[in-house]
Order: C-alpha cells, then sequence, then structure tokens
C-alpha cells in the first residue's frame, strides 16, 4: 500500500470526509458472526505498563477471530467519518495478506469481512458516511460501511494516482496519466463528471465540510491549490473553483483537514505547512519549516504535527504557533488527556506533557502487548496496537 500511510501506520486521510445523504445498494460481502467474539478478552495479554499509562483502561485485549483463509494481519486502518447521523465511526479496519478486508469495533467485535479482492488495495481503506472504497490496481470497489455488502465494483478507465476522497454519494479520483480528477457515484457505479486541471496530480485530495456545503480540495504537483464544490457524480461539472491558491512549489504530500473538517493541511515543497480556511480559501496561518516538506500534517487533539527533517514539530491548531519540537520521533500516536502519546524511532512510546512536550515517561511496550502495528488515533484517544498473528490491544485513559 502507498499513500494513506504516515510512516508504516495508517492515517485514511479522506475518511474524515462529511457529508449527509446515503448510498444505497446490493451484493456481497460476509457478515461475521459476533457469538465467539463476545470472550475473546479472555486471551488476556499483558497489558501496557502502569508507569507508561498510569490512567490506562483496557478495552479490549485479545485475539480477532477470523477463518484459516485470512493469511496474516497486514495492516491496520482507522474509520473516523461520521456517520448519517453525525456519529463519529470508532471502526477499525483490518486487511489481511490475502486481501480481506475485516471491520471490527473498537472492542473488537467483527462486523463483518470482505473477500471479494483478487488484488491487494493500493492504498489504505477510505470511509465515507455510507460506503468504504478499495482500490485495486485500477479496479474501484465500493462496500456498504455497516453491514460490507458490495454496493458496486467498477473497472476505471484510468489508473489513480493517489487515494480517493468519498462523500455521501461520490468518490473522487485523481488519475495518473491526464491530471483529472474523475467521480464515482457510490449508488450506481456510473462515471460522472471530470476535471481536468493544470498539472499532475500526486497528493489525495481531500473533503472539508465544517462550515457550509462540502468541498473538494485537490493540489497539484506545481503548486496549484484548488476547492471545488463536492457535486454529485451526476451533476455538471463544476465551472469554477470556489477559491484558488498558487503556491511557489509542489505538493505531493496527501492533503488533511482540521477534525472539524473547516481547515485544510497542504505540506509543500516551499518549505511551509498552509493551512487555509475551507469555506473561504483565507490562510489562517502558516509554519516555515526551513526545507520541502513531503509528509502530511496531522491535527491530533488540539495540535497539529509536521515531520520536518529528523524532529517532528507540535504547533498550536488554532493558531500555528510552535509549541514544542523532539528529535526522533516517527509519529504522534493520540491525546491522553493532558498529555501526547508519541512513537519514538526505536520504538519505545513516550508519554509527554501537551503543553510542553516534556517528556514524562519513555518505555517499550511489553512483550505481552502487541506491536507489529501502533496505530495513529487522531480524534480517539486510544492507544491501539496490534500484531501480524491478530492480537489486538485497544486502550483508553480512565475517566475518573
Amino acid at each position: 500500500m502507498r499513500h494513506g500511510v504516515l510512516h508504516g501506520v495508517a492515517i485514511c486521510l479522506t475518511i474524515l470526509s462529511l457529508s449527509l445523504m446515503a448510498g444505497c445498494g446490493s451484493g456481497s460481502g460476509s457478515a461475521t458472526p459476533a457469538e465467539d467474539s463476545e470472550n475473546m478478552a479472555a486471551a488476556g495479554m499483558t497489558g501496557a505498563p502502569a508507569e507508561l499509562l498510569p490512567n490506562a483502561e483496557e478495552l479490549w485485549s485479545g485475539k480477532v477471530p477470523v477463518d484459516a483463509g485470512a493469511g496474516s494481519l497486514d495492516g491496520v486502518f482507522l474509520g473516523q467519518c461520521p456517520d448519517l447521523n453525525g456519529k463519529i465511526s470508532s471502526r477499525i479496519y483490518l486487511v489481511t495478506s490475502t486481501n480481506q478486508v475485516i471491520a471490527v469495533d473498537q472492542r473488537g467485535i467483527p462486523k463483518w469481512v470482505f473477500k471479494r479482492m483478487a488484488l491487494p488495495p493500493e492504498y489504505a481503506p477510505v470511509e465515507g458516511p455510507t460506503a468504504v472504497v478499495f482500490l485495486t490496481r485500477n479496479k474501484l470497489w465500493i462496500v456498504d460501511r455497516e453491514t460490507g455488502s458490495l454496493i458496486n465494483v467498477r473497472t476505471l478507465p484510468f489508473t489513480p494516482s493517489a487515494p480517493p476522497a468519498v462523500t455521501r454519494s461520490t468518490v473522487y479520483i485523481p488519475s495518473l496519466a491526464d491530471n483529472r480528477i474523475y467521480t464515482v457515484s457510490i449508488k450506481d457505479g456510473d462515471l460522472g463528471w471530470r476535471k481536468r486541471l493544470s498539472s499532475p496530480i500526486k497528493a489525495a485530495p481531500t473533503i472539508a465540510s465544517g462550515v457550509g456545503r462540502p468541498s473538494l480540495h485537490v493540489a497539484t504537483e506545481k503548486g496549484g491549490v484548488f476547492a471545488f464544490d463536492a457535486l454529485d457524480a451526476s451533476a455538471p461539472p463544476p465551472s469554477e473553483p470556489r477559491w484558488q491558491k498558487k503556491l511557489p512549489d509542489a505538493v505531493v504530500a496527501d492533503l488533511t483537514t482540521s477534525n472539524d473538517r473547516s481547515v485544510v493541511y497542504i505540506a509543500s515543497e516551499d518549505f511551509s505547512l498552509h493551512a487555509f480556511r475551507a469555506s473561504t480559501g483565507e490562510e489562517a496561518w502558516s509554519y516555515s519549516a526551513g526545507r520541502a516538506l513531503r509528509v502530511s500534517a496531522l491535527e491530533v487533539g488540539e495540535m497539529v504535527f509536521i515531520k520536518n527533517g529528523d524532529e517532528v514539530v507540535g504547533l498550536n491548531a488554532a493558531d500555528g504557533a510552535v509549541k514544542w519540537s523532539m528529535k526522533d520521533i516517527e509519529r504522534p500516536i493520540c491525546r491522553w488527556g493532558g498529555e501526547y502519546l508519541l512513537l519514538a524511532a526505536d520504538g519505545k512510546v513516550l508519554r509527554v506533557m501537551a503543553d510542553s512536550g516534556k517528556v514524562l515517561t519513555s518505555e517499550m511496550l511489553p512483550d505481552g502487548m502487541p506491536t507489529d502495528f501502533v496505530v495513529t488515533d487522531p480524534m480517539g484517544g486510544r492507544l491501539i496496537t496490534a500484531d501480524r498473528d491478530w492480537n489486538l490491544s485497544v486502550m483508553v485513559r480512565r475517566k475518573f
């Protein structure tokens, strides 16, 4: 898998897209009975050490029940897109070495298994309000978010250049060959409008919808930034962008949004991280890195994190002011009350003060915990870890 993975763990960039009308369809997927799952926590894996996480509560710990054909666990991805009622998803998507996708809840209970893909997905699963989409080479799979049934599958007449973005009714996919954004209807799988831009699109687009109507945001290899109305595939193409910008250099890092979806973050090779208001294009703030930025920014809690050389820099999400920076850190894991958990380059988990970055503890996770995958959770405040043998652990900070 390529885009959608930040230093080895998924950040489903357009999973945060929001729109409020259901698509529909039918097909196959397979629902997994949960009756054998109720006692999975009885496996009793060792929890995190009290020194590292003194207020940890284990939501779930054990082996995910999978059939013999699943193979090993190859990827762990979070769904954090609101559903049609505005409820944030807590779904965890597990991708297997045999190209299956298993959706489980945060207590490890399997909800469905999708087994139709013959090839591995090119990118992380992208979750929308009603559907989850996968891309395998030039084939688009649209799966019902709640049941795992196949809504539509479409062979694309182009090669995608980056992961898609998803709204209530439409999938938006950048093309490698012709600098276009293509649209596909979730309901019927038909190709809809397409829009050509001035240069290649290497960064994943994103959907913003915290203020006003949903908008589609796209950036190009020559620094063009465009915001379009996120129109249904069946509509005429947008004649003009809502707003556009011209940055001094290329954008190759996938676009991301603030957790309320009102701000779009664009890390550019112009040495800057730009925070644009999604509705107007006004630059809320920018951070000067002093070098080309090729990794996406990520908002976790009240901070925005960006990889700058061998440092991870933590910025205030409100104004972009630098709060602290730290060397030899791979990425943030989650907000942990008034603290943050960070994953270090040597595999240790650091617990640091949110305001100052002061390190409170720095430890390896114990042998009893699964550690092949340590997942970043931007919104849920969960420490989620897994291993290739299907052991899964989900911890939260206890609320007193």
